[in-house]
């Protein structure tokens, strides 16, 4: 059967082990007489009860004695000192040390700014599930202060505060979580506008081949131009790159406003380094994120269930791939392209 003592008989017992030498009761004494609990709010107790556990070099006491000094809370302020016994305390791993140094360093207190190691800490902080960190983070990603922005970075980290949150923490309570949530609601309000934005400037239909199948593209060709001139839609590949113009920052800029992604599927289309780095990524986000839409014909023979493409219809049997087709049969594909392009876009011709 449990004994229920009082707070004050709790108190007693704290301070005989505290005084005992034991610094984990030397640190819980300091934090009564930081909170007042049982015994009152005493600045000048708590700092000496800390600097006794801090002699043991418990991890706790010197996180709490640094932010004493930073406050000038039963000491005179002295933001050095606070950073230095921060450091102690967060090289022992303590998540509310390695907090209170990033926020130094995130605002140039007791230490140069550097907002690099700010991250570091707070990461080393948040790894640890601290939910301040990960709500501080959340904030840096948000504002772009000093860093690009990111929301769905931002995002994450504020998800991962509300979730991680500890309402036992002293200065925790729901008006912080609502906070949290409110930001949350914010960046989906922005993520929401962003996407819809983005949709909005997909307009084109982008040609992803490898040069090495650029018989089958140039057979495309005179549907596009005729898509181009009965409907509005616009289509681009790279030998719409004019002589002069940065031809990497060109096919970014393309991919970008794809609607509609032709990808002509072969080995010799997965065995591009160009293609795999820099534009099929780009194609696979742009149907993830926005909605684009992936076409894809087959070339050529190739193991397609070994890539992304698996996932995707072709407009033909890759089992009877173009390159085994009669000139017909091909163009009878070809025009199956130019009917699906315009169901993509639905869109009425031109009159």
């Amino acid at each position: 059967m449990s004994v229920k003592i009082s707070d004050e008989e709790f108190a007693k017992l704290l301070k005989e082990k505290a005084d005992a030498g034991d610094p984990e009761f030397q640190f819980q004494v300091a934090r009564s007489y930081d909170m007042g609990k049982s015994i009152g709010t005493n600045y000048v107790e708590m700092v000496k009860w800390l600097k006794l556990a801090v002699a043991q070099k418990h991890a706790g006491a010197l996180n709490n004695l640094g932010t004493a000094y930073y406050h000038g809370e039963g000491v005179e302020k002295d933001l050095n000192e606070a950073v230095r016994l921060y450091k102690l305390s967060a090289g022992q791993g303590n998540a509310i040390a390695q907090y209170n140094l990033a926020t130094c360093y995130e605002f140039g207190e007791g230490v140069s700014f550097n907002l690099e190691e700010a991250l570091r800490l707070y990461k080393l902080s948040a790894e640890q599930g601290y939910w301040r960190a990960f709500d501080n983070l959340g904030r840096i990603y948000f504002t772009g202060v000093d860093v690009e922005q990111d929301l769905e970075k931002a995002k994450e980290y504020y998800e991962k505060a509300e979730l991680n949150f500890d309402y036992w923490e002293d200065s925790a309570d729901e008006i912080e979580r609502e906070r949290i949530r409110d930001k949350i609601s914010v960046i989906n309000e922005m993520l929401g506008k962003e996407k819809t934005a983005r949709k909005a400037k997909r307009n084109e239909v982008f040609i992803s081949y490898s040069h090495k199948d650029s018989q089958f593209r140039d057979e495309i060709e005179p549907f596009l131009k005729m898509l181009e001139s009965t409907t509005e839609i616009k289509w681009w590949d790279d030998t719409k790159i004019n002589s002069g113009e940065e031809w990497l920052s060109e096919i970014k800029k393309a991919l970008a406003r794809a609607k509609v992604a032709v990808i002509l599927g072969s080995v010799n289309f997965f065995t591009s380094d160009f293609i795999n780095k820099e534009e099929l990524p780009k194609i696979l986000e742009a149907a993830s994120n926005d909605g684009a839409t992936i076409l894809w014909i087959p070339v050529s023979p190739f193991p397609y269930e070994d890539t992304v493409l698996k996932h995707y219809q072709a407009l033909t049997s890759p089992e009877t791939p173009l390159l085994s087709l009669i000139d017909n049969e091909r163009y009878k594909i070809y025009n199956k392209l130019y009917k699906d392009i315009k169901n993509s876009f639905r869109v009425l011709e031109k009159v």
